[in-house]
């Protein structure tokens, strides 16, 4: 008798050991049923590329806004999630401590093609053109024999690309129908102006998201030549203290146009305009010397002093950025919603590193602005580079810091390392 009662016990100890849960903060309501859904359940690790979930109860009321979510464990911010990172991710919602399904999530990579042009800027003359071809620097195969390039719905003709037409241009490659790589490219007039926005960050700095997003619109628009200066974190420029009282820097994020206006995350470009300078770069990194050669056209002539300045900067700069634009609607339409309040392996591009003139610039000589001549000018500097696809060279003519009117920069110019650009 006494072996029934243990046999009774041990079954009854092993049945509510198999009833526990070892997740002490969310129970399984039997009367309640969530249902957690995706709006897909793969997508790509670039950060931008984000998957929506919804959370349904069993009378099939929407309960999103009062729930909230998990990955891999990790609360998120909001309903939606993206990340830079290849693998799986186990997805779970809980609504008033009662937790939905799991949704298993998988991230891709693009293949690693990769479009390569001679330059990406060109005139808008119809003469001046674009050289494509198409790598997959994984096996280093040059594919552009097999592929196709579109502008638009336009093929090319002997992978060369040249219009008439000023803007932007998306160029796609695809293989047998399926598009591999793209890239986009710019046609403008030769005294196009660019503006140049000098945005003063940091990656501890939760509201600096606020310019990142602004500056996002314009990643496919040269009208807008952005440099990031980094302050009091692993990107600090060397020179920023200098900068940050010069311009009156109080606070940040803090954005200045063309070195004399302050502006905000709501700032509009307003399209091209025309200037009375143009510019010209031509670049390499050759045995660890950078080399710039500058030419400054006039189309006006000048009796101030000018300056020209050239900058580097390193771009996709991996590193943590703060982020208080998560889960506030008042952002949901960009991409920082979804990332999360600090945000691991942030992307960080147009990062101020080097000046290779001094940091308000070299002089001009009058004789040149005077008699509307044709300035060229060369820079060298030596720097061992890991990457060189990850560097930009930035020039823009402004006034010298000792004339009346030195707040105003006259034009800028930005062209990747390695490469040139006519105007």
């Amino acid at each position: 008798m006494k072996n029934y009662l243990y046999l009774i016990c041990a079954i009854f100890l092993l049945f509510f050991a198999a009833c526990s849960d070892d997740d002490d903060d969310v129970v399984v309501n039997e009367d309640i049923k969530i249902k957690l859904t995706a709006s897909k359940t793969s997508f790509l690790n670039d950060n931008t590329d984000y998957v929506e979930f919804k959370l349904m109860d069993s009378n099939d009321n929407d309960i999103t806004e009062s729930a909230e979510f998990f990955v891999n464990d990790e609360k998120i911010g909001s309903n939606k999630f993206s990340s830079n990172l290849l693998g799986d991710f186990d997805v779970y919602g809980t609504y008033q401590d009662i937790k939905s399904n799991y949704i298993k999530l998988s991230s891709y990579a693009l293949a690693s093609y990769k479009i390569k042009v001679n330059k990406n800027q060109i005139l808008n003359d119809n003469t001046d053109q674009i050289e494509i071809s198409l790598f997959d620097y994984s096996t280093n195969t040059d594919y552009t024999g097999s592929v196709d390039f579109f502008v638009g719905t336009d093929k090319l003709e002997a992978n060369i690309f040249k219009t008439s037409t000023e803007g932007s241009f998306e160029l796609k490659a695809l293989i047998e129908g399926e598009e591999v790589a793209k890239v986009y490219l710019y046609a403008f007039p030769k005294f196009a102006k660019r503006n140049l926005v000098e945005d003063y960050t940091g990656q501890w700095c939760g509201y600096c998201p606020e310019l990142m997003a602004m500056l996002d619109k314009y990643k496919d628009n040269y009208s807008i030549v952005p440099i990031s200066v980094h302050s009091d974190d692993d990107m600090e420029f060397s020179k920023v203290d200098i900068l940050i009282k010069d311009f009156n820097v109080n606070g940040f994020p803090t954005a200045i146009l063309n070195r004399k206006t302050e502006i905000n995350y709501t700032y509009e470009a307003n399209g091209y305009s025309t200037a009375d300078i143009a510019l010209g770069l031509s670049t390499k990194y050759e045995s660890g010397e950078i080399t710039v050669d500058a030419k400054v056209y006039f189309d006006k002539f000048y009796t101030e002093q000018l300056n020209i300045v050239v900058y580097l900067m390193e771009e996709k700069v991996k590193g943590y950025q703060t982020n208080y634009l998560s889960g506030d609607a008042s952002y949901q339409n960009t991409r920082f919603y979804a990332l999360g309040g600090r945000i691991e392996d942030f992307e960080h591009n147009h990062v101020l590193r080097y000046t290779m003139t001094d940091l308000y610039g070299d002089n001009i000589s009058k004789d040149y602005s005077i008699n509307m001549s044709d300035y060229s000018v060369s820079f060298k500097l030596s720097r061992e580079i890991l990457n060189i696809d990850n560097w930009t060279v930035v020039a823009f003519v402004a006034y010298d810091e000792d004339s009346e009117s030195k707040r105003d920069v006259l034009n800028a110019q930005v062209v990747s390392l390695g490469q040139s650009v006519n105007y």
